[in-house]
């Protein structure tokens, strides 16, 4: 399940599912052998290779707490050294068209606060991008769009990330999704949920350049 190649196309990456779990393995592209790389009562899921292919992305759901609730983190881990110790790395996660620029969720222990970090794949730098949730990044690896901490259900943030300034942006009040750049980048999708007194969910179309939105679709 889930199969992703290495950019230079030598290596598959996939899910297996074993006794309820799903397990991450790797194949090389021109051989049958099969390599188990992750293990435990967990559901694992690849998402990407970086850029010069040391590292894997993927996501893992674990149910560690006393409640056994599920709870989803991006960990990596070295493909160089498929025994390298696995690194959390955040919770929501999105990468570039071009991956070049890495963006994902983490929480502070300390200010009791989430936070959006970016890291550059092929210089290495991260930088700190604000106090948001649920950050996507555009194709080309530009511009953020995330949703705002304060629980006002009528604005979208977006972030450029070379100068890291970001522009607040009014759209339909309402409980809302995580948003999702369209292809090209000039667009920005996203859903509100449908209210708790009834009704359906609505699908919007957010113009990143002039702010302004038209609603596509209902949702359930």
């Amino acid at each position: 399940m889930h199969p992703i190649y290495s950019p230079d196309g030598t290596k598959i990456a996939f899910s297996k599912r074993s006794g309820g779990y799903d397990h991450i393995w790797m194949l090389a592209a021109n051989s049958s052998t099969q390599t188990q790389i992750t293990y435990g009562r967990v559901l694992d899921k690849p998402k990407s290779f970086s850029r010069d292919g040391s590292q894997l992305f993927f996501e893992r759901i674990s149910w560690k707490n006393r409640a056994l609730l599920p709870d989803t983190q991006i960990f990596s881990v070295n493909w160089t050294d498929l025994k390298a110790d696995l690194e959390s790395i955040g919770q929501v996660y999105s990468l570039s068209q071009n991956q070049q620029q890495l963006v994902f969720n983490i929480f502070n222990e300390t200010t009791l606060k989430p936070e959006i970090w970016c890291s550059n794949q092929v210089s290495g730098r991260h930088a700190y991008m604000g106090s948001w949730y649920s950050p996507a990044i555009s194709p080309d690896g530009s511009v953020l769009v995330c949703l705002p901490t304060d629980f006002r259900h009528d604005t979208l943030i977006l972030i450029d990330i070379a100068s890291s300034s970001n522009r607040v942006v009014s759209v339909p009040f309402g409980p809302k999704t995580q948003p999702e750049f369209g292809f090209g980048g000039s667009n920005v999708v996203f859903r509100i949920l449908p209210s708790e007194k009834g009704g359906r969910g609505r699908i919007y179309l957010l113009n990143v350049n002039n702010g302004t939105y038209l609603q596509i679709a209902d949702s359930d």
